[in-house]
């Protein structure tokens, strides 16, 4: 995965900005990536685990958090650059779409393994938040998107570009990129019919983008 992880590096795609508080979600950026955090009654969350262990536990730092005390992972899917620091949640369940074991079991040596199975469609209760998990597949078999508090994490299936429009991830890097973008489409639907929910489109390796017009017109709809 190093070339396209260089290559998404250069992409021209809006800045991520580290720290960034997106309703009850924060930003935290790795290099070109970023991974979120959400704060719970249960214990801190993490949707994606991150690239570097070194600096997402600096970064977490920041925010006041020991990985440590994080109690879940949610991944969006199972490229290294989204699982390479799960290592230093010593304490948290890993949870994901059963059908990205493949993809964790290739990107990891079969180390990385699914704790909890999310569901296409499931709300999962974690402390005081809901979350909606949403089956994207295409980037990854079992690629997922979370809709948060009104922030929907996009993992790698969306990018929000510099001049604020919407694209799908290069086809390279995707390992269906006809289904990849069919799956866009359909969440693009799903969501301006309930466009008064959501407030943010946040993907992993670009800045956020506000509403769903951006989403809406990349479908065509």
């Amino acid at each position: 995965m190093l070339s396209p992880i260089l290559l998404l590096a250069c992409a021209n795609v809006s800045d991520i900005e580290d720290g960034r508080q997106l309703n009850s979600v924060v930003t935290v950026k790795d290099w070109f990536t970023s991974a979120y955090l959400l704060p719970t009654d249960a214990g801190p969350v993490m949707i994606d685990a991150g690239y570097r262990s070194r600096n997402m536990t600096g970064a977490l730092a920041d925010q006041g958090v020991d990985p440590a005390d994080v109690v879940g992972v949610l991944l969006t899917h199972g490229h290294t650059d989204h699982i390479g620091a799960v290592e230093i949640y010593t304490n948290a369940q890993l949870y994901a779409l059963p059908d990205e074991q493949g993809i964790l079991d290739e990107e990891s040596s079969g180390e990385v393994v699914i704790d909890v199975p999310l569901t296409d469609g499931e709300i999962l209760t974690i402390g005081q938040h809901s979350i909606e998990v949403i089956g994207v597949p295409g980037h990854t078999p079992g690629s997922a998107v979370f809709l948060i508090d009104g922030v929907v994490l996009m993992g790698d299936t969306a990018l929000v570009t510099k001049d604020g429009t919407i694209e799908p991830p290069d086809e390279k890097y995707s390992e269906d990129p006809e289904e990849a973008e069919a799956s866009l489409k359909v969440l693009a639907e799903a969501l301006q019919s309930r466009s008064d929910e959501i407030d943010w489109i946040a993907p992993a390796h670009s800045g956020p983008t506000a509403g769903v017009d951006a989403l809406v017109e990349f479908a065509g709809l």
